[in-house]
């Protein structure tokens, strides 16, 4: 057992969206509570990433629940056939027709399941509702927050109403907190918007004159009732 001043802090794996969802994943899928799912032990790292719609695989919110005991880990080494645009690249070694190959496996530990039971318990408390046997339980923190939703409805209207083809993160900035010094407030837009990119609700896209943002259809949709009824947050 881990020494407990070398555990993350409690608000470390709440406030971790994505953290908490691998555990809610790994947690529903072990105990099957899809009616007719069968029961997973091990998920894929792979598999997390495309079940969240992340950009990038969530390699520091694993990193995390291992480290607070709440999940393991364990690296699959192997090969996998080549693909035929990798052979026709490697026509130079044509005895080589597989490639090696990397996976990281995930299981939620009993730790870990204890975790996700008592979020959703005290969910149950606080908004009043009874414990349901074999209820299937909810995402506690895929809602967005007020100011990553002021991020993506500032963004939406620099692009449709402004008609602003490649806003930066600087006009972003200047768009969400008008009255603000710039250099005040650009490191806080900056750590939002890495958040929203890690959830694929926007992206980062670079070319030859600078960086510049993009909203995703994902995006979109999380703003989109704000948006069309002109909400201001």
């Amino acid at each position: 057992m881990q020494n407990p001043t070398d555990m993350p802090k409690l608000h470390e794996i709440l406030s971790n969206r994505i953290a908490v969802n691998i555990l809610k994943l790994l947690y529903e899928q072990e105990m099957g509570e899809k009616k007719g799912e069968k029961k997973t032990y091990v998920a894929r790292l792979s598999q997390l990433q495309s079940l969240l719609v992340l950009v990038d695989p969530p390699l520091s919110a694993v990193d995390l629940l291992q480290k607070a005991e709440l999940i393991t880990t364990e690296i699959l080494t192997g090969v996998q056939q080549a693909s035929p645009e990798q052979d026709t690249l490697r026509q130079d070694a044509p005895e080589q027709d597989t490639l090696p190959h990397q996976e990281t496996l995930v299981s939620i530990t009993t730790k870990g399941k204890e975790f996700i039971e008592s979020i959703d318990h005290l969910i149950e408390i606080y908004t009043g509702e009874m414990p349901q046997k074999n209820r299937k339980r909810f995402f506690i923190s895929l809602e967005l927050s007020r100011d990553e939703k002021r991020i993506l409805l500032a963004l939406c209207k620099l692009v449709q109403q402004g008609g602003v083809k490649q806003p930066t993160i600087k006009l972003l900035t200047q768009a969400v907190f008008p009255s603000q010094p710039l250099a005040k407030k650009l490191g806080l837009v900056e750590h939002l918007v890495n958040k929203l990119e890690q959830l694929n609700m926007l992206h980062q896209k670079k070319d030859k004159k600078g960086s510049y943002l993009l909203v995703t259809p994902k995006g979109y949709e999380a703003v989109a009732n704000e948006y069309t009824k002109g909400i201001e947050l």
